[in-house]
C-alpha cells in the first residue's frame, strides 16, 4: 500500500512540474497584415515609450537591424539614442517570435514627428534540425518573417510612399557616379534622362551679399533691397524695372557733362552749372542738329556757325583747328539767351 501511495504522490508532482511547461507554450503566429510596415506618432517634449505597431521576428537581440527611427525626417542611429523592450520579458532574447507588444522609448525626450520603420536585416542563423516534422508554428513564424522583410522593401520602392528614386517602367537609370565625384554637389538630370551631379553646392551657411537679405527656414526666402537713386527708380516686381524718367530733361548740380536729346530741349533748361552740353540730332523738324558746347562763361551762344571775320571774335572762343566739324559762315546765329555762355 505504501508503495502504490509513494507512486501516486511521484505523478502527481512529476505532473505539477510538467503542467507549466504546457500553460508556456507559444501562441500561434498571427497572419501578416496588408499594411506597411511603418507607425507614426507625433510628440512635444517626450521620450515616447511608444508601441511599435507591428510584429518583430528578428533574432536575438540587436533589434537596430530590425527597426529604423526617423525623428522629423533625419534618421537616428540606436546607440545611446533608443532601446526597444517589452513588457513580456525585460530578456528579449526569451521571447517567442514575433514579438508583438514590443514598445520604443527614447534616450532624451523628442519633439515632433517620429516614425517606426521596419527594417529587418536578413539573416538565418539556425536551420531546422533532419530527418524529423517541422511543426505548422516553426514554418509559419520563417514563412511570415520573410513576407515581412519582402513586405519592408516593397513599401521603400514601389508603394506609393516609395522613398527611392525609381525611373517608370521600361525605362532605366545609369549608376550614380563615384561618391567622391558627386560629393557637395547638385542633383541634376542630364540629356538622356540620367541622374548626374552637376552644381557645386557650398558646404558652409548661405551668406546675402550686397544687396540681398534671407529669411525663414523651409523654406529660405531671398529678396533683393535694391532702391533707386534720384534719377533712377525701380518699378514693378516681377520683372523689376529700373528707369530714368527725368534723365536728359531735369540737369544735376553737381554733374560737368550732360547730353540732351536736342538744341530744343536744351532751350528749355538752366544749363549754367555744366562744362559742357552735348546735343543730338534732329530729333524733331527746327532743333538745330547735334553739337558739343562749352561753357564759356559771360559769352553768348552762337547756335549755328562761327561768325565770319575775326576767328578770336567775342562769343566764339574758337581757336583754329580744335572744333572739327563746325563750319565757319559770314554772320551771327540767332542767340538764345538760355543757354547764354557757352560758344559751339
Amino acid at each position: 500500500m505504501f508503495t502504490w501511495l509513494r507512486k501516486t504522490v511521484f505523478a502527481a508532482a512529476l505532473a505539477a512540474s510538467v503542467a507549466p511547461a504546457f500553460a508556456q507554450a507559444p501562441p500561434p503566429v498571427p497572419a501578416l497584415p496588408d499594411t506597411e510596415r511603418r507607425t507614426s506618432y507625433s510628440l512635444s517634449g517626450s521620450t515616447c515609450a511608444c508601441a511599435v505597431g507591428f510584429a518583430l521576428y528578428g533574432d536575438s537581440t540587436d533589434y537596430a537591424n530590425w527597426l529604423e527611427v526617423w525623428v522629423n525626417g533625419t534618421l537616428v542611429p540606436q546607440s545611446g539614442n533608443w532601446t526597444i523592450t517589452s513588457p513580456s520579458s525585460a530578456d528579449l532574447s526569451r521571447l517567442p517570435r514575433p514579438i508583438t507588444d514590443a514598445v520604443l522609448t527614447f534616450t532624451s525626450a523628442q519633439t515632433g514627428t517620429v516614425q517606426i520603420v521596419g527594417a529587418r536585416r536578413p539573416r538565418r542563423t539556425s536551420q531546422f534540425a533532419e530527418n524529423r516534422g517541422v511543426a505548422a508554428r516553426d514554418l509559419n513564424q520563417v514563412i511570415t518573417d520573410i513576407v515581412a522583410m519582402l513586405r519592408e522593401n516593397w513599401d521603400k520602392t514601389n508603394d506609393v510612399t516609395g522613398r527611392a528614386v525609381l525611373a517608370p517602367p521600361g525605362e532605366t537609370l545609369a549608376v550614380l557616379a563615384s561618391a567622391a565625384s558627386r560629393a557637395s554637389q547638385g542633383a541634376c538630370f542630364d540629356a538622356g534622362g540620367n541622374l548626374v551631379s552637376c552644381v557645386s553646392v557650398p558646404g558652409s551657411t548661405f551668406t546675402a551679399g550686397n544687396g540681398i537679405s534671407l529669411t525663414g527656414t523651409g523654406p529660405t526666402t531671398i529678396t533683393n533691397n535694391i532702391q533707386g537713386s534720384g534719377p533712377i527708380t525701380i518699378t514693378g516686381t516681377n520683372p523689376l524695372l529700373i528707369g530714368c524718367p527725368t534723365c536728359n530733361t531735369a540737369p544735376a548740380g553737381t554733374t560737368t557733362a550732360i547730353f540732351l536729346a536736342s538744341r530744343a530741349t536744351a532751350a528749355t533748361l538752366d544749363l549754367h552749372t555744366y562744362s559742357v552740353v552735348r546735343t543730338g540730332g534732329y530729333a524733331a523738324g527746327g532743333d538745330g542738329g547735334g553739337a558739343t558746347f562749352k561753357n564759356v562763361a559771360s559769352a553768348s551762344f552762337l547756335d549755328s556757325g562761327i561768325a565770319g571775320g575775326n576767328l578770336t571774335a567775342p562769343g566764339s572762343s574758337y581757336t583754329n583747328g580744335t572744333y572739327y566739324g563746325v563750319r565757319l559762315r559770314a554772320g551771327l546765329a540767332n542767340s538764345d539767351s538760355s543757354l547764354s555762355g557757352f560758344s559751339a
